[in-house]
């Protein structure tokens, strides 16, 4: 917590600097073939970001992609 990403929406092409708030302990979905040590990668956790003051038109919940370093 506390890194700072760069967050993107499909069909937007702006980017923006986000702060991670909060990530999730357990994976939000634990599909079968996740149940292994080589498929553990493909767990996916619930994170907030905090986005900045220009990306305060996009609406609450949207799904967006982080690039992680």
């Amino acid at each position: 917590m506390g890194d700072v990403l760069t967050a993107r929406v499909d069909g937007i092409d702006d980017k923006w600097q986000g702060t991670v708030r909060w990530i999730a302990t357990e994976a939000a979905f634990a599909p079968y073939y996740a149940l292994n040590a080589e498929e553990r990668s493909r767990l996916m956790y619930l994170a907030e970001i905090q986005l900045p003051e220009a990306a305060r038109d996009l609406p609450g919940g949207l799904p967006v992609q982080v690039e992680l370093p």
